[in-house]
Parts: structure tokens; C-alpha cells; sequence
């Protein structure tokens, strides 16, 4: 799974990447590399937080409310991704880069 970085010490992703039914975690993060056995800078987890209304679609549908923040156990020197402070008006055009799979839902 990828995440993004914003702030020094936490780290957003899918709930689904820490849900400890459906993945084995290794206790730690890479940030700043594009590749998960090298590079980066490497901080241990100390928490993770997934939304309260997440539910896992394995095998059913869709996944709910599928977001996580994970708390690293010190912060990185890596700059975290900017985040708006409000948002644009409708039609601002909006980037959003990452890895993994964009089906759509039924």
C-alpha cells in the first residue's frame, strides 16, 4: 500500500492497509521512496487510526469509509504534501497521485 506523508509524524492511507484481517504489517513505514525494500527513511508504527465507519468489502462489495492515518514513532525530515486549508471552488482541477488498484464500485 502507499500513503502520503502530512505531516512529519503521520501518514494517510486505505484502512484496509493496516486492517489486521486482511494484511500482516510489518510494524514499519518507508517514506520518500518509490520502492518498498530500499531507499527513504524508515520510522517505526506507533499507532494507527482508521475511520469509525470502515468496513471491509472483501468478498462482498466495496470497502466503507476506507481511510487510515498511521502515527510514525518519530518524526521524518521529508516534506509532508501539501493540504489545502479550504476548498477551491467546483471545477478546480485536482491532482491526486498513487499506486494501487482505481476500479470502480458497483
Amino acid at each position: 500500500c502507499g500513503g502520503s506523508l502530512i505531516d512529519s509524524r503521520w501518514v494517510l492511507t486505505a484502512a484496509h492497509c493496516v486492517d489486521p484481517r486482511l494484511v500482516t504489517l510489518d510494524g514499519t513505514v518507508r517514506i520518500g521512496s518509490e520502492w518498498k525494500d530500499s531507499g527513504g527513511t524508515v520510522r517505526s508504527v506507533a499507532a494507527t487510526v482508521s475511520h469509525p465507519g470502515y468496513r471491509s468489502g472483501e468478498n462482498t462489495g466495496p470497502n466503507r469509509d476506507d481511510i487510515a492515518l498511521i502515527r510514525l514513532d518519530r518524526p521524518v525530515a521529508e516534506k509532508p504534501v501539501p493540504v489545502a486549508d479550504r476548498p477551491g471552488p467546483p471545477g478546480t482541477p485536482t491532482r491526486i497521485l498513487g499506486f494501487g488498484r482505481t476500479d470502480d464500485a458497483p
